[in-house]
């Protein structure tokens, strides 16, 4: 994305901050175990992937840090912003040295579906609401926009299914791999249920607002 994209991403992303509240809770769990299980003299190393512009990344980032300094006060950190190569990666390093983090950061410009870090050596690994992005995009039915909309052809939908299926599996195995023993992972995806009639999740024809964006703001 351009300069101006990655601007305007860090300033209209608020709804995505309210989404991450879903899994604070979870987030703050797995920083008391691993602060617990933390080796005096070796860096708590954590992993945020698919950070965009990163004003939300750099909001959690200041979480992590602060609830892991509060347990192990003197420790190193490093911490690690990952995104695709086609990022804003000036307005990222912007919003990173803007935030004066108290840590070592470094970025990591590749796509998540690839190996990122060596084998063992990360202590937390994140990644909110980005794992709806496929590593390839299947074919879309002539008439959808959505790859699950109800006239979307029965072919179609498989393949995204089994696109999003395969992307899961090959993203977890990855990040089990980097992960050192008694690291953990905190993910936070989006998605709909069969039971649901899809297009609610993206346009309701009452014109309302949409399932997802209702999630979003609670």
């Amino acid at each position: 994305m351009s300069t101006m994209l990655g601007t305007l991403y860090n300033e209209t992303s608020s709804g995505q901050v309210s989404a991450h509240e879903i899994a604070r809770p979870a987030l703050l769990a797995a920083i008391e175990r691993l602060a617990a299980l933390q080796q005096r003299g070796e860096p708590f190393v954590v992993a945020d992937l698919g950070v965009a512009a990163g004003a939300n990344a750099v909001s959690v980032a200041r979480l992590v840090i602060s609830e892991f300094m509060g347990r192990r006060p003197g420790e190193a950190i490093s911490y690690a912003f990952e995104d695709l190569p086609l990022n804003d990666w000036t307005v990222l390093a912007q919003t990173v040295s803007a935030a004066e983090l108290p840590c070592f950061t470094s970025f990591v410009p590749r796509s998540f579906y690839e190996p990122l870090f060596p084998p063992a050596s990360l202590s937390l690994s994140l990644s909110f609401i980005t794992l709806h992005w496929l590593s390839e995009a299947p074919r879309l039915s002539a008439d959808a926009v959505l790859a699950m909309e109800r006239h979307t052809a029965a072919d179609v939908a498989a393949e995204w299914r089994d696109q999003a299926h395969v992307d899961l599996v090959s993203f977890l195995r990855l990040r089990a791999t980097e992960l050192k023993d008694g690291g953990e992972g905190v993910y936070l995806m989006v998605g709909g249920g069969a039971a649901l009639p899809v297009h609610e999740w993206a346009r309701p024809p009452s014109g309302g607002p949409s399932i997802f964006s209702v999630a979003l703001s609670r």
